[in-house]
């Protein structure tokens, strides 16, 4: 092989080797375009709305539905999401009537709101399983009474736990005062209305029992509860009678300044059923008779657990030997000279018959 021969053989060599280095790439790019293009196309989710059509057809999320199904599968949907919406909108199709449109826009909405109920309830239960209470105990006899009256702070959309033991045969009352009138008290399966006369039953079967109250308002508030239990042989006592009238002129020995209480749930401003002047004398309408009691006490520690926010609370005891009138009572506003109080007034027997009031009321000159 001569020099020339060889050149020629080293050029075409070069050329093939120069063409391969243009050609691999444009095969590589074409490869490349070919598999994008073989990809199927992704397809995009149908839209969240309700589609009514002329013809009845209804469809929701691109999918047929019968009409009396779109709430619950509204509420189905709409529980996917990690944020519920507020809205989901409806569309039509041709000519559809009012009536129709308003009623597949009520049950939307109805599905919304049951999708949004089952997930605030889920939470609830959540939060309370987290946050179960311990019962506050209620001893009466470490606290060396039958009857009890106390102020309880409760935070807002929240609950206060009690328990305390009765016995067969005793007589239990208990009431509660809440002047945001949202609250509730339950004894089992009992439900106590708030600022009315007291709850009372006999213990038929001896163990502990649960109380709570509850604040159902967005504020947090103060309940004043009062609890007391009769031991059996005092309710057996030969049937003896204790009533609590009301009473429009006042005895004569109230003049100037004086304290005057009607039952909570009076709404006339001129009948009452405790007066005192704001001294040493005080009168109850006991068994239809006007009862005179002279003041044995005041401001006496109040026998109660974890007792808070007193500092406007005063507790007054009136007697004659026969009867015994204690009244627990909470400051309120200020109007010109007077001030605004309620409470509770506990009228007690010499056998130890006890009847509690809930009373509303005024003192000043």
């Amino acid at each position: 092989m001569n020099l020339t021969s060889t050149k020629k053989t080293l050029c075409l060599l070069v050329l093939n080797f120069c063409f391969l280095l243009v050609l691999i790439p444009s095969i590589s790019a074409q490869k490349a375009t070919n598999s994008v293009k073989s990809k199927p196309k992704t397809q995009q989710a149908p839209p969240l709305e309700v589609v009514v059509y002329q013809n009845g057809k209804i469809t929701f999320k691109g999918k047929g539905i019968a009409f009396d199904d779109v709430k619950k599968e509204v509420q189905r949907v709409a529980s996917t999401f990690k944020n519920i919406p507020d809205k989901i909108p409806m569309r039509t199709v041709g000519e559809v009537g009012m009536g129709t449109r308003h009623e597949v826009e009520t049950r939307i909405s109805e599905g919304i709101a049951a999708a949004k109920w089952v997930r605030k309830k889920a939470t609830l239960t959540t939060q309370e399983s987290k946050t179960t209470q311990t019962p506050k105990r209620i001893d009466f006899k470490k606290e060396k009474s039958n009857s009890l009256v106390w102020e309880e702070k409760v935070a807002a959309k929240a609950s206060k736990v009690f328990v305390f033991k009765a016995t067969k045969g005793q007589k239990l009352t208990i009431g509660f005062i809440d002047d945001t009138k949202q609250g509730s008290m339950d004894l089992g399966k009992f439900s106590i209305e708030p600022n009315t006369d007291p709850f009372q039953m006999t213990i038929d079967v001896t163990k502990d029992y649960r109380l709570s109250v509850t604040n159902n308002s967005d504020k947090a508030t103060s309940f004043r509860i009062s609890i007391s239990l009769e031991n059996p042989q005092t309710v057996s006592a030969k049937g003896e009678k204790l009533d609590i009238g009301s009473f429009s002129k006042l005895p004569s020995d109230i003049d100037g300044c004086s304290c005057t209480f009607s039952d909570v749930n009076e709404k006339s401003k001129d009948k009452y059923v405790y007066a005192d002047n704001w001294e040493k004398l005080a009168f109850v309408n006991i068994n239809g008779v006007m009862t005179k009691l002279t003041l044995k006490k005041t401001n006496q520690k109040t026998t109660a657990p974890k007792v808070k926010n007193v500092a406007n609370k005063e507790v007054k005891t009136y007697g004659n030997g026969n009867y015994e009138v204690t009244v627990d009572i909470v400051k309120g506003k200020q109007v010109d000279e007077t001030w605004a109080y309620k409470g509770t007034m506990t009228v007690k027997s010499k056998s130890g018959k006890t009847v509690v009031k809930s009373i509303k009321g005024i003192c000043g000159c």
